[in-house]
């Protein structure tokens, strides 16, 4: 339950998780549900509290020391992988996305990624890619098949007006929030009733002056490109096309946003507040086609910046598809300010070989910690077991399979010939074990780590705070019952005696 003190404690470890590494969240309550089930069932054959607590720190420390030992870089792995033309940023970018079209299009929308990071990326040291996130422009689109995204320079915009796009070249931009035509009439508050056709005529007179006015001060300003929020009047553009200015409209508020920050510009909200500081550049504004669809293309002048077309077959996909790649892109971030970019095998191969490390770790400890080292080690083999059973295989046969064949395989340390290291474990695209250093498949060292901490000490607290209310349940039940049997004149044992010989009290 959520809303219970131990549910809000989970609550904020998966949330901490989420925001510190941006990758782990399912790992983290899956792990923990699971030691605090074994824990649970350890406690009732006769374990004390303190021995599972002190196993099942040392068996989250041997993981954690054994992940370390296990890991490498980016460049390692990649040099492993198939096909070896991997760069490091395409290996990033296929382990934090999560695409729930299957492996073929994760794999596609990964390189998509790669490449646009690729391109914005800031030319700064390290193994993952320097950038600023919005400077990626994600857009979702229905009707299409998901092979047909792509990546494309600047900002792409829905094409509504399809005449007037003759300029090609665009030096000045202004961002206004509502036309001047409309603007007008709500400063005047005008009426919209009229007594005779002159006063129409002047009223429309009026009008006129106000947006040739708007329109003049944008040309004396040197504006030869206008994006507004609302939808322009008739009249307005009339005007804008006489003055050779190009005009998008209909623009939210998100858009008009960004836009302004990736071409150093401002927001106002009427033409007339608009100074020469509040004017963005823009290298190049043209009409592209990408399909059978018409676009904006909106190329800052000073910043790079992309837009990731995302195309699929209907809303609720698009949509998904545009979801993963935004929590790709909070990943990568994340990762990157965490400092340690090393990877270890995915796919369930750790988790086969930490159980197998914890059994035999198990033998070298104390009777009272023994239980409780193997409980941890199956709990983490039963991460495993969930990814086998989302492929749709059986887990006992898989199991014995890969167990089989990692006796005849080289390790990750690799074969006696110094062939390469091999890890098997699970992949999405196969029912039987297979290599996921070829396939391609790691996780990050940090996330994994951190999973096992996280979910070590959240159970423990969990365990140490339920033992305490219950013990003081028991003392405040038992203080009771003696208080309500003196009122009686009965003789009480002291609560020391009731506890030691299980006294049944009995009050009526």
């Amino acid at each position: 339950n959520l809303s219970t003190t131990y549910g809000k404690l989970l609550t904020e470890a998966v949330c901490g998780q989420e925001a510190e590494l941006g990758d782990g969240t399912t790992s983290v309550l899956h792990l923990t549900i699971k030691l605090y089930d074994e824990a649970k069932r350890i406690m009732h054959s006769g374990v004390k509290l303190s021995s599972i607590l002190d196993g099942y720190r040392k068996a989250a420390y041997e993981c954690v020391q054994f992940l370390q030992a296990a890991s490498q870089s980016m460049e390692y792995w990649a040099a492993l992988t198939s096909p070896h033309t991997q760069t490091p940023t395409q290996l990033c970018c296929r382990r934090v996305l999560k695409c729930p079209t299957g492996p073929q299009d994760q794999t596609f929308l990964a390189n998509l990624l790669a490449e646009a990071i690729e391109t914005i990326k800031d030319p700064l040291p390290g193994p993952l890619p320097s950038f600023d996130p919005l400077d990626i422009w994600i857009i979702a689109e229905s009707g299409w098949s998901s092979s047909q995204s792509s990546v494309h320079d600047g900002l792409l915009i829905p094409r509504i007006d399809p005449n007037h796009f003759d300029i090609t070249t665009v030096t000045t931009v202004a961002f206004v929030s509502e036309d001047p035509f409309v603007t007008s009439q709500l400063q005047k508050n005008v009426k919209t009733v009229f007594e005779n056709a002159t006063e129409l005529r002047d009223w429309k007179n009026q009008q006129e002056i106000h947006v040739q006015m708007s329109v003049s001060r944008l040309m004396n300003l040197g504006v030869n490109m206008l994006l507004c929020g609302s939808k322009l009047a008739t009249l307005t553009k009339q005007y804008l096309k006489q003055a050779n200015v190009l005009f998008i409209d209909e623009l939210s508020e998100v858009t008009l946003l960004r836009l302004c920050r990736l071409c150093n510009g401002r927001l106002v909200r009427h033409i007339s507040d608009l100074i020469r500081g509040y004017i963005g550049q823009a290298s190049k504004v043209h009409s592209i086609s990408v399909g059978s669809k018409s676009w904006i293309q909106v190329i800052p002048a000073n910043r790079k910046s992309v837009s990731l077309l995302l195309r699929a077959s209907n809303v609720y996909l698009a949509d998904e598809l545009k979801r993963c790649c935004e929590q790709a892109i909070h990943s990568l971030q994340c990762l990157r300010r965490s400092n340690d970019t090393n990877l270890i095998p995915g796919g369930g191969a750790m988790e086969f070989k930490l159980h197998s490390h914890l059994q035999t770790i198990a033998k070298t400890v104390a009777d009272s910690k023994r239980r409780a080292v193997e409980a941890f080690s199956n709990c983490v083999l039963s991460m495993a077991h969930l990814l086998i059973e989302n492929t749709g295989a059986d887990v006992h046969s898989f199991s014995m399979e890969l167990l089989d064949r990692l006796q005849t395989q080289p390790s990750m340390d690799g074969g006696p010939d110094n062939s390469a290291p091999v890890a098997l474990g699970v992949s999405f695209d196969h029912t039987r074990p297979c290599d996921v250093v070829e396939k391609g498949i790691f996780d990050f060292v940090v996330v994994r780590c951190s999973v096992y901490a996280t979910a070590t000490d959240v159970v423990c607290t969990i365990l140490e705070d339920s033992s305490l209310d219950m013990r003081q349940t028991q003392n405040n039940t038992l203080s009771a019952a003696t208080s309500a049997l003196s009122a009686l004149n009965v003789n009480v044992p002291s609560v020391e005696k009731i506890k030691e010989k299980e006294w049944i009290l009995k009050i009526g």
